[in-house]
């Protein structure tokens, strides 16, 4: 047998969704902490920058989320043994853009200085679910938002175990044959418990990835706060 050393990864099977973040967005999420930290290093002893800065965390905040939904779409995949559907994608990134979204549960500011803008982006993406069905699409945006914005707004939920039950949840009832899960929500049936699993063992690297964010965040903050300036005050 003739073992051959395995080329890049072809990106070009990938479902669009994917294909586009691990073509355009990964290989970018490291320049833009550096953008981010380098115009603030030179900007803010002028006095100038924080909203150009501001603005590139929330780019960067998005970047992210988009890298955690792959991550997400991994772990499934790896434990399924099979590729993942274009809408399923989408539910990744639905829950991916809800866990960005944890460290700010108490902060009202955060939904017109981060959040909505976030909210604009991931509607974006879902351009590239271009195999979903209509149907699928607008549970997915409509009512899909819906269920996690419950578990946001419920104090008694602990993350990130909320949202990941929901994913999880949501990922059966669609692999049972319904187009329209987070409407059609069995009250009754528990998530799949091996997916549920695994995405509870990855959450670390979900971790990692929110951490750099937050670290650059924090690391804005505190050139600003040297220089007299301010970014999110409110966090």
């Amino acid at each position: 047998m003739i073992f051959r050393r395995k080329g890049p990864a072809d990106t070009t099977q990938l479902p669009p969704f994917a294909h586009y973040v691990t073509r355009k967005v990964a290989p970018t999420l490291s320049a833009q902490r550096d953008t981010i930290l380098d115009t603030a290093t030179k900007s803010f002893p002028r006095g100038l920058g924080e909203r150009a800065v501001e603005r590139g965390l929330v780019n960067y905040g998005h970047a992210t989320s988009q890298m955690i939904a792959l991550a997400c779409a991994a772990t499934i995949r790896d434990v399924r043994r099979k590729e993942l559907q274009d809408i399923e994608y989408g539910d990744c990134a639905l829950a991916a853009s809800f866990f960005m979204r944890i460290p700010f549960r108490d902060q009202d500011e955060a939904i017109n200085e981060i959040i909505d803008d976030w909210i604009a982006a991931f509607e974006t993406d879902m351009r590239y679910l271009v195999f979903a069905s209509d149907a699928s699409l607008v549970d997915l945006l409509n009512e899909g938002n819906e269920r996690f914005l419950y578990y946001e707004g419920n104090r008694n939920a602990i993350m990130p175990d909320a949202y990941l039950h929901l994913l999880a949840k949501v990922l059966r009832q669609r692999w049972a044959g319904e187009e329209e899960p987070y409407s059609l929500l069995d009250p009754m049936l528990g998530p799949d418990p091996i997916v549920f699993g695994a995405l509870q063992a990855a959450w670390s690297k979900v971790e990692v990835m929110m951490d750099h964010w937050i670290g650059t965040a924090r690391a804005v903050q505190e050139l600003a706060e040297n220089n007299d300036l301010e970014v999110w005050e409110w966090w």
